[in-house]
């Protein structure tokens, strides 16, 4: 509803420029009506009011899309949506947080897992946060991270994955658990 209404103060307020620029170009050009002219000697009141009214309405529709382009780029998509034969489907950045922890968890040495989804015209951007077990090398760790996230997002949205990015925040020393037999 609010895209609507801004699009049509967009339309109203471009309409309304360009006949103020008719408006300047015959006034240049000596061509308004004499109702109009604001040379004429006489100038009522209806007109000032006119201007008034006129310069109030362009400043207050300037603010409004002034602060449209101010936080134009802070949208946040909450929701990613898709069109079927059968109807509509939405599915929330959460859902896809937490099918990447999912699929996070399926790697032994992963531990403590954060996940931050971004929707890109590439496609989704994971972004992973991890503690990890230091027994085994952290490029194959994260790359095996990174290939099951992908690959469980892809299935289970049917939504690209454009990156999976591992962030490994530190390694935790698992004691050595001593089983005695006797």
């Amino acid at each position: 509803m609010v895209k609507m209404l801004d699009r049509l103060l967009m339309f109203l307020y471009s309409l309304f420029t360009a006949l103020c620029a008719v408006g300047v170009m015959l006034y240049g050009f000596n061509r308004l009506p004499d109702w109009l002219d604001p040379r004429m000697a006489d100038g009522t009141n209806t007109q000032k009011a006119v201007i008034v009214i006129t310069g109030l309405a362009l400043f207050l529709v300037s603010l409004r899309f002034l602060y449209i382009s101010a936080r134009s780029g802070r949208e946040k998509v909450t929701s990613i949506d898709q069109r079927t034969e059968l109807g509509d489907i939405r599915i929330s950045l959460d859902t896809i947080e937490n099918l990447a922890l999912k699929a996070g968890s399926r790697v032994r040495e992963a531990k403590e897992l954060h996940a931050r989804v971004q929707v890109t015209e590439a496609g989704l951007s994971i972004r992973l946060k991890a503690m990890v077990d230091g027994d085994q090398p952290i490029p194959e760790m994260s790359e095996t991270l990174q290939r099951t996230v992908k690959a469980m997002v892809e299935e289970v949205t049917g939504l690209p994955v454009a990156d999976v990015s591992v962030y490994v925040a530190n390694v935790i020393h698992t004691p050595a658990i001593r089983s005695r037999v006797e």
